[in-house]
């Protein structure tokens, strides 16, 4: 396939939409967090803690992948809850 002049400055356009999409999604990520920040502190028994993490952890990503990641982190934070108590 020949790359021209049209199609490198279609490429590079798709990538500045793709890079703005993706700053964007982050940007309601970190909007939505702050407002779980702000709100946690109703949760206040462990019936509800468990509500909370059993939708997180059964929620679905849209991706594998990233779902995975997701998960071995609540993993890893566990272990270090449970090795310390």
């Amino acid at each position: 396939m020949k790359l021209t002049e049209s199609r490198i400055k279609e490429i590079i356009l798709e990538e500045i939409e793709n890079a703005e999409k993706d700053k964007e999604q982050d940007q309601n990520v970190k909007s939505d967090v702050a407002l779980i920040k702000k709100e946690i502190y109703r949760i206040d028994t462990y019936e509800e803690y468990a509500q909370i993490l059993t939708l997180i952890l059964k929620h679905d990503f849209n991706d594998p992948q990233r779902k995975k990641i997701v998960l071995r982190k609540v993993r890893d934070e566990l272990n270090k809850i449970l090795a310390g108590s």
